[in-house]
């Protein structure tokens, strides 16, 4: 039996890692030093990066061209750079070899890659997007890309959605505010109850003279802390 397992995250000493993968496979697997035939462990190694670029930097018409005609695109590189492998013509692309030099140091936001490739180019993002595209689908005859690259987005959830009611709204706001700053008027907390999905408005409620108020939840004193429930909603 033949055991093959790869793992992006997995680290420590070859001795560690040779005893997870027999716990985990139940299968034996060794790690000696001194002996390349005992050695069932396979670290990575990074492709070594292609020469600097030869031929000069593809326009925005013809990247987009590229881009949305890949039947064309051998052909088209070959024409531009004389060189027949296309992912070869590509490695040899001014703006695709500056580009893997900058990616090599580490992530970079997608500002920084477009300053650095295009300074003050209004449309550097959607060039950077087409030629990551483009690189990413250009690959080797081992089929690897010219260009293997992840976006990664940092998103933070909401801290809830707070809305008014006044005459010119609702005007709903998806941070959290207690005045309303389209109209001026108190926002409140909507909230939904886990159990039945009811709508209500999370406030403080307090007695002024003969009826109860609602006001928003806030940093204030208040002797009644409560929910107001929304049977319809217009």
């Amino acid at each position: 039996m033949q055991c093959i397992a790869t793992s992006a995250s997995l680290d420590g000493a070859p001795h560690e890692v040779m005893r997870f993968a027999r716990s985990l496979f139940g299968e034996k697997f060794e790690y000696n030093k001194k002996d390349p035939s005992q050695q069932d462990l396979v670290l990575p190694s990074r492709v070594v990066r292609r020469s600097a670029s030869t031929w000069g930097t593809l326009d925005d018409p013809t990247l987009f061209q590229l881009v949305n005609n890949p039947d064309q695109r051998a052909a088209q590189l070959q024409q531009l750079s004389g060189i027949s492998q296309p992912d070869e013509a590509l490695h040899q692309e001014e703006s695709t070899s500056q580009l893997r030099a900058l990616l090599a140091k580490g992530p970079q936001s997608v500002d920084d890659i477009c300053e650095a490739l295009w300074p003050g180019d209004p449309n550097g993002t959607s060039r950077l997007e087409a030629l990551v595209e483009l690189g990413s689908e250009i690959t080797d005859n081992t089929g690897v890309p010219v260009i293997s690259a992840r976006y990664h987005m940092f998103v933070r959830s909401t801290e809830g959605v707070f809305s008014c009611f006044s005459a010119s709204g609702p005007h709903v706001q998806l941070g959290r505010h207690e005045i309303c700053p389209s109209c001026e008027k108190a926002c409140f907390e909507f909230g939904t109850c886990v159990t039945c999905g009811a709508v209500y408005l999370a406030g403080d409620v307090e007695k002024e003279a003969a009826a109860n108020i609602s006001f928003p939840r806030a940093n204030r004193t208040c002797k009644q802390p409560g929910c107001c429930y929304l049977t319809t909603m217009t």
